[in-house]
């Protein structure tokens, strides 16, 4: 059997894992059972319920990734520069290692695939806050680039090696930035393909916003939204680490100030949950300024729900539509009018987006990343 490796932490739900969660179920339809490689065990239950079998090998961090989870962004990005691992210095060797982590340094005698899905290869990503909020990002720049890069490249092009990346918009950047044309993997959705029938599409009443809970990502935006639009329930779904609590105690506390109690929050959700609120979902809002691609977006999209998103990014190649994407400053205008269109009207939309998907589906990944490998 070959020896395959996948390099990148399991231990959560996220988009990254779920490019991870494809990748070893394809594996294991050819017969092979990766072993995933990071310093914390898996998420068994997460991959019983995508079906994956696969093993796992610790590697040894010198700062583990669940105490960097707790830290500032500038921190975190500090200490991982230090969790350098290199293949050579493991008691295994592989046939072939597929890293989704730059961090992980792959001898030259081992065939291998980096996958990247933006930052910090991307320097045109990489803006630090305005004044005085941006002066510790400045300084762990300066810090890494003048100082630990040369031995600990966490975050450099290894030119030796193979890189695909997840959207022509990251693409671009790359080519930009480092002269390089990467060959573009887009990540992969299970797409239902069930088209519910208007008669019942039309009942649907929820606004939702469905990824990891962050700042960056502007999910308070949707709470404005509920103070204009009171007619909706509106829905703040996804991911919430250790070091992002805080933040989203903060956001239900905004929601509550709200007159019309129609915000409510799904943490950490299961797959079945993600499901469940999507059936509910008319439109799918998602305000983060230059997304790399935007899995959830396409997801939402095949559930039936109608996205409007902002106009950079990845989300331009999902949404190619101009009504459905918008800028900060008509936030508010746009979304009221895309409300006010007919029902027949957004669900032609819908059709019309569910096609333009096929694109994604996981299928198209899990053939690309297996050639890569010349596992077929």
């Amino acid at each position: 059997m070959r020896r395959v490796a996948i390099v990148f932490r399991m231990d959560q739900r996220g988009g990254v894992q779920s490019c991870v969660l494809s990748l070893a179920r394809k594996l294991n339809e050819m017969g092979i059972v990766p072993e995933l490689l990071w310093d914390t065990q898996p998420l068994w239950q997460m991959l019983d319920e995508q079906g994956v079998r696969a093993t796992h090998y610790p590697l040894k961090f010198v700062f583990s990734s669940r105490c960097i989870a707790k830290l500032p962004d500038c921190l975190r990005r500090l200490c991982k520069t230090f969790n350098i691992v290199r293949t050579s210095r493991l008691d295994k060797k592989y046939d072939f290692v597929y890293s989704f982590d730059n961090g992980f340094l792959v001898d030259d005698a081992t065939p291998h695939l980096y996958y990247l899905s933006g930052p910090p290869l991307l320097p045109q990503l990489e803006i630090p806050r305005k004044g005085f909020a941006g002066i510790p990002s400045k300084i762990v720049r300066q810090v890494y680039h003048h100082v630990l890069s040369s031995g600990f490249p966490a975050y450099e092009y290894h030119k030796d090696s193979t890189y695909v990346i997840n959207s022509q918009f990251t693409a671009d950047l790359f080519l930009e930035a480092h002269g390089i044309e990467l060959p573009v993997v887009y990540p992969p959705i299970r797409l239902r393909r069930e088209r519910e029938p208007f008669a019942l599409w039309k009942m649907r009443n929820a606004v939702v916003f469905f990824s990891r809970i962050v700042d960056y990502k502007h999910p308070e935006l949707v709470v404005q939204l509920a103070g204009s639009f009171p007619d909706y329930e509106y829905v703040i779904m996804g991911g919430v680490s250790d070091n992002r609590r805080e933040y989203v105690q903060q956001l239900r506390a905004l929601a509550a100030t709200s007159p019309h109690n129609n915000v409510r929050f799904v943490t950490n959700p299961t797959d079945a949950q993600v499901r469940g609120v999507f059936r509910t979902a008319k439109f799918y809002v998602f305000p983060a300024r230059n997304e790399h691609f935007g899995m959830t977006t396409v997801e939402a999209i095949d559930h039936g729900a109608v996205p409007f998103v902002h106009d950079s990014g990845g989300q331009r190649e999902i949404v190619p539509v101009d009504g459905l994407r918008f800028g900060y400053d008509e936030f508010i205008t746009k979304f009221g009018e895309l409300q006010r269109k007919p029902d027949a009207e957004l669900f032609g939309i819908v059709d019309h987006l569910q096609q333009h998907i096929e694109n994604y589906e996981e299928g198209r990944f899990q053939a690309k990343m297996v050639s890569f490998a010349c596992l077929v």
